[in-house]
Parts: structure tokens; C-alpha cells; sequence
């Protein structure tokens, strides 16, 4: 140990022969200071030479032995669950997650999981606190799926990132999510055609609204995909819609007469060069989901009153449009590899298949959805 009492050119470790992980720590400004640094054991002792060699010995063993037995002293975190989401959605999953997915996380953390468990320390939370929650959740099984993926995630990255003691291990391990039915409805042609006819009906009070849920119909497109889309993004002569980003990234569809007409006719309504072609009520903006979901209920309406089913059309939601266009696709004779090809499915099996697609075929099955739809 007299070696340190040399002037050193940078930090560096005296280790001592006699206690395995016990060392003189010797800093560039001349400062020494006692360390022990053995498995999990990770402590400062004391300074030299305030401590003697033979202190610093006795300390660390000590140390050494209460870490060995469970009874190291551990540091006391301070961090909530609320803050711990917060973590998760600011440092994870604002880089890796679609800005409707990173919403519906926030919505979750704000609204659903913060006001039951939010204030509890990330250390105290418990398994029996995760169950009470699904529980108090137990009507919304959905949503309570939802808020436990979202927990455990966090969860996991809290562990990770030390904002929970690695040594109570993860509350949300062994939680049991509700069983919930998918919903996968579909419409039968005739109750399409009359739905169809309902918005129709509902395009002289809503026509931007009407069009676009129109042209849902006639792509299988997603909801937010017509709603958000820019004028520069449709080729207007190859009649094909080209989006920078989708849910599974840029694509691009090979639309229908029927369709490239309702946003030639939309175009044409909003002719001050902003770039949405669905509006909202005072044009300045896209068209809001609320006014999408206003129309939608008038439509249904009419088509009750037309002679559709009521309990049919009770839940449908204008995604169902989607699943509508896959179910008349395949029963009007398409692939089940052209219909996904045309919903724009991410698949690991079908993506060689889908790769072999040209375009003239995509032109072809476009035209077919419009026969099967009668929307020319």
C-alpha cells in the first residue's frame, strides 16, 4: 500500500493481497479512498488515511458477509408507477410506436391505470395491487387487457433501468388477462348494399365524412388511412394511393374507378391546396373521428330504416367495413393471398408471395373489388 503515496498520472487501483476485492482507490488530484468491489458488493469505506489498512480490512469483510447473507443495506428508490410509465412512453416507446399506439398508451397511463395505481411507489407495487386492478377493470375486459400488456411492459423496463428493486422481481409475472372474443364482423352483400345507401343518403348533410367511409368500403382500407389522407399522396393518372407511413409502414393500393372518383370529387370540393382531402367542419383541418363516427350512425340508421337487420348493425364500427371487404373478396372468388395483398397485411409467410405481385395484377384485383362491391 506505500506505492500510493506516489503521485499518479490517472485514477488507479491498489488491490490488497489479503482481502479478495479490497483496494485503495488513488484519484488523479491525489485523493485515496477505501473501496470493496466482490460479486454484488459494490461500496465505498472510507477515506485513507483517516482509515487504516487494517480498518479498511475489518470493513470490508463485514461488507463482503452482509451482502453474502442478504442484509447489505439497499438504496431506497423513490419512483412511482405513474413515473415509471412515464419513463416507459417517454424514453421507449415514443421512438418505436405509431403516434395512434403511443395515444393509446398515454390514454391508458393517464386515465386507466394512474388514477388506481399511479401514486404507489414502483418498490411496493404488488402482485395482489395488479390483480385488484383487472378486477376493478373486470367490465372493460378489454381495456384491462390493454392496461396490464402496458404494466407489464413497464414494468419490465423499470426492473431494467433500476427504478425497481431487481430483487422483488416483476408484480405483473403470472397475471391472467381476460378471455376476449375477437370481434370479426362482417357484412352479407345485400346488407352492405344497404348500408351503402345509407351513407348515400347521410352525403348531403356530411359529404366529406360520407365519401370517406365510402371509399373504406370500396378499399378494405384502415379507418385512418382514407381520414388523414393528402391529396399529393394519390396518383391521380395511375389511379394508386402511395401512404408514407401506415401501421405497417409505407405502402401503396391500386384503387378502384369508384374510389379514385370520390377523391377526385373530394379534391375538388377543398380546392385551397391544404393537403387533407377530407375535411374537418370549417376546413382547416383533416376530417375529426368524431364527425367519421356521427355520419356512420345516421347511416346505419337509414339503412335500418331501409329494412336492415337492427341488431345486425347494433355494434358494427367502420372497421367492420374492412372485414366486410375481405369476406365478399373471398367469396367472389379472390386468393386469400390477393385479399391480404390488398388489405396490406404484414405476414412472414405470405411476404414472398406478396413480393411476386406486379402491378397489373394489383390493377385487376381492384377492378374486382369493384364488381363484388357495385360501387361503379
Amino acid at each position: 500500500m506505500r506505492d500510493a503515496e506516489v503521485a499518479v498520472a490517472a485514477e488507479m487501483y491498489l488491490w490488497d493481497e489479503q482481502v479478495r476485492g479490497l483496494a485503495l482507490r488513488v484519484r488523479r488530484e491525489g485523493g485515496k479512498s477505501w473501496l470493496v468491489k466482490r460479486g454484488h458488493c459494490r461500496r465505498t469505506l472510507g477515506r485513507a488515511p483517516e482509515m487504516s489498512v487494517s480498518e479498511a480490512r475489518a470493513a470490508a469483510q463485514h461488507a463482503i458477509a452482509e451482502e453474502t447473507v442478504g442484509l447489505a443495506p439497499r438504496r431506497k428508490r423513490t419512483a412511482t408507477v405513474q413515473a415509471c410509465l412515464q419513463a416507459y412512453l417517454t424514453d421507449w416507446a415514443e421512438t418505436r410506436c405509431k403516434p395512434r399506439t403511443l395515444e393509446g398508451y398515454r390514454d391508458l397511463a393517464d386515465r386507466v391505470i394512474g388514477p388506481r395505481i399511479g401514486s404507489l411507489l414502483a418498490d411496493k407495487l404488488t402482485a395482489r395491487d395488479v390483480d385488484r386492478l383487472l378486477v376493478d377493470l373486470r367490465a372493460r375486459p378489454a381495456t384491462a387487457n390493454k392496461a396490464l400488456a402496458l404494466l407489464r411492459a413497464t414494468m419490465k423496463k423499470a426492473l431494467r433501468w433500476d427504478l425497481r428493486d431487481p430483487a422483488l422481481g416483476d408484480p405483473t409475472e403470472g397475471a391472467e388477462a381476460y378471455d376476449v372474443a375477437p370481434r370479426e364482423v362482417a357484412l352479407e352483400a345485400g346488407e352492405l348494399a344497404l348500408v351503402l345507401d345509407g351513407l348515400r343518403s347521410v352525403g348531403q348533410r356530411w359529404p366529406d365524412a360520407a365519401a370517406c367511409l365510402l371509399v373504406l368500403a370500396s378499399t378494405g382500407c384502415r379507418r385512418d388511412e382514407v381520414r388523414l389522407l393528402e391529396r399529393d399522396w394519390v396518383d391521380w393518372v395511375a389511379g394508386e394511393v402511395m401512404w408514407p407511413d401506415t401501421k405497417t409502414g409505407a405502402g401503396s393500393l391500386h384503387l378502384s374507378p369508384a374510389a379514385v372518383r370520390l377523391l377526385a370529387e373530394a379534391k375538388e370540393r377543398h380546392a385551397d391546396g391544404k393537403p387533407w382531402l377530407f375535411r374537418s367542419a370549417d376546413g382547416t383541418g383533416p376530417l375529426a373521428r368524431s364527425t367519421l363516427y356521427r355520419t356512420w350512425a345516421a347511416a346505419l340508421d337509414v339503412a335500418v330504416e331501409l329494412g336492415a337487420d337492427a341488431r345486425r348493425l347494433q355494434d358494427l364500427r367502420p372497421h367492420d367495413l374492412r372485414h366486410t371487404f375481405a369476406s365478399l373478396g373471398l367469396s367472389s372468388g379472390l386468393s386469400l393471398d390477393d385479399v391480404r395483398r390488398l388489405l396490406r397485411h404484414r405476414s412472414r409467410r405470405s411476404t414472398e408471395r406478396y413480393a411476386r405481385l406486379l402491378p397489373s395484377r394489383e390493377r385487376e384485383l381492384a377492378l374486382a373489388s369493384e364488381t363484388f362491391l357495385r360501387l361503379a
